[in-house]
Order: structure tokens, then C-alpha cells, then sequence
């Protein structure tokens, strides 16, 4: 179903582990481990920098218990940018996983924040999948759904002695470079037009930034395409809607790049692009790293 498996089953019997971002007081209790992936980034300027990074990150998940996790369930109160960026760091990592926007409401096999989230003992990996109609209320699959086991790449050869000598399982799990642009790969897909920044029309005309930043902008030749086109209710009903406004097809083999202000918004529009089929890559620093990076950024007053 447009780059979705149909439900076919209990999700939750699909997940190893289920992550909760939001504030403890909204929290699922002791039901999830709780980890928010909205955090400062530091400037990734080369992969060395950017693996330094990903290796953090798997120390993170594993002290919290995920190391031997497969498939990583991720909840949130919607399709929301804290939601898909914890998930985007998440999958990043090596894990495979699902964005549940549905909270910690019952519906089908999801268990409720009063039930343990935890796959039972024993159960089997089972189909994980999304319901067409309604995609701010339904999971998304990423990694072993959306993606194969094949696109996170194989074990190397030094993650295997590690295994035999028994090392830290966060050196051992590869990591999907394909789901990351640096600067210089946005730049390049700028360049050929093929680069969307998902932020607001003041954000992309410059008239707007984060206060965090002294000025704004937008990446020289990127397209504007605002989050809104990625969250209709209709998009995995009539995707050929918005992939017809992007320019893209379903079955587009060439990656397309997305950004916003730190790579939270556009991680939603990335989940969105991939369970359409389109290769997209996010990038994760986004126009604030670029602003640090770079001095060519499209400044409008």
C-alpha cells in the first residue's frame, strides 16, 4: 500500500522496544523508556565527525537498554517533529523502526501507558504496517518494513571479532549512511534542484528565523515544499498529490534531500518521502549548521 505493509496483526507484537519523547507528566510511565532525540547537534563537517556522533548516540540506546532491540517502536501525540527526529536518530543508528502517532491510546494490539509496551517473551518479529487512511493517526515503518535489512549494510568484519570478543554491542550495529546528507551533499542537491526545505514561506524568504540564529535564509537553489504538503490526512491516499508537487515519482531512484531549521521537521517529511518510496536523506543539521558552515546562504530583506 504505497510503500506500506497493510496491519496484519498486533504492532505491538512487532516491537522489541518502545521509546517515548515526550515530558515525563505526558509520558507512557514505566511502559516505554523514555528518550527525546530533540537535543543540540554538534556540527557534523565530515563522516569521521558524523560517525563520532552515531556512535553516541548507540552508547545512549544501549545504556537504556536497547542493544539487543531489533525493531524500535516510537510514540508521540501525533505525526510530530519530535517524534520522527527521535525516530530519525534512532533508525540512523542501525536500529529498524515504527513511528506510532497514535499515543498511548489503545487501538488494535498497542498496549496502553497502564500496560507494559514490551514484546512478549518469545513472540515472533510479525508484519508491522500502516492503515492508508489516516496518516497522522497510523504507524509508519522504517528499516525493516520500508527499508531492508540490506540498506543498513552488513556487519564489518571488525564488528564481528568485536562480537566474538564480546564488545560493546554499540560498535557492532552498522549504521544507515544513506539516510544522512552532510553540507557538501546538500549543496550538491541543491544544485540540482533537488533539495526541499519543508520550513515556513518567512522561514525560506528570510524574513524569519530561529532566535537562535543572527540572520535566515535558504540553501542556495532548494525548493520550498512547507511540512503542511507532508501532513494531509490524504497523503498516503492520493500520494501522486504531493509527489505531482515535488516533482517526483514513487518509483524515483535518484535521492532527494530535505531540511528545515535543525532536522526535526524535516525528519517528518523524510518518513514521509520513504514510506512513498523516494530515497530521501535528511539533513539532520539543517540551516542552523549551515548558517554556521557556510556564508553563501540566499539571505532576503
Amino acid at each position: 500500500m504505497n510503500g506500506l505493509d497493510q496491519i496484519d496483526g498486533s504492532i505491538e507484537a512487532a516491537v522489541d522496544v518502545w521509546v517515548d519523547p515526550r515530558p515525563a507528566a505526558e509520558a507512557a510511565g514505566g511502559a516505554a523508556v523514555r528518550w527525546d532525540g530533540t537535543r543540540p547537534m554538534p556540527v557534523l563537517r565530515d563522516e569521521g565527525e558524523a560517525c563520532e556522533f552515531i556512535r553516541g548516540i548507540r552508547r545512549e540506546l544501549v545504556a537504556l537498554g536497547l542493544g539487543s532491540a531489533r525493531r524500535v517502536g516510537v510514540l508521540d501525540d501525533g505525526l510530530t517533529p519530535r517524534l520522527a527526529r527521535t525516530a530519525y536518530l534512532i533508525g540512523l543508528a542501525g536500529w529498524d523502526v515504527v513511528l506510532w502517532p497514535g499515543g498511548g491510546r489503545a487501538i488494535g494490539g498497542m498496549a496502553t501507558r497502564d500496560q507494559a509496551v514490551r514484546r512478549p517473551q518469545g513472540a515472533g518479529p510479525g508484519p508491522v504496517a500502516a492503515d492508508g487512511q489516516a496518516a497522522a493517526r497510523s504507524p509508519i515503518a522504517a528499516g525493516g518494513a520500508v527499508l531492508s535489512e540490506r540498506d543498513a549494510g552488513p556487519p564489518t568484519a571488525a564488528g564481528a571479532r568485536q562480537a566474538e570478543a564480546g564488545a560493546d554491542p554499540a560498535e557492532l550495529r552498522p549504521w544507515r549512511r544513506e539516510w544522512l546528507l552532510l553540507q557538501a551533499e546538500a549543496e550538491a542537491l541543491a544544485r540540482a534542484g533537488r533539495l526541499f526545505d519543508v520550513r515556513s514561506a518567512e522561514e525560506f524568504d528570510g524574513t524569519a528565523h530561529a532566535p537562535c540564529c543572527s540572520g535566515g535564509g535558504r540553501i542556495p537553489g532548494a525548493r520550498h515544499a512547507p511540512l503542511e504538503w507532508f501532513l494531509d490526512p490524504a497523503v498516503f491516499r492520493t500520494p501522486e498529490r504531493l509527489l505531482s508537487r515535488l516533482g517526483l515519482t514513487a518509483s524515483e531512484g535518484a535521492p532527494v534531500g530535505v531540511y528545515c531549521h535543525s532536522g526535526a521537521r524535516s525528519a517528518v517529511a523524510f518518513f514521509v518521502l520513504r514510506a512513498l518510496g523516494v530515497p530521501a536523506r535528511n539533513y539532520l543539521g539543517s540551516m542552523h549548521e549551515w548558517l554556521q558552515l557556510n556564508e553563501a546562504a540566499v539571505f532576503v530583506v
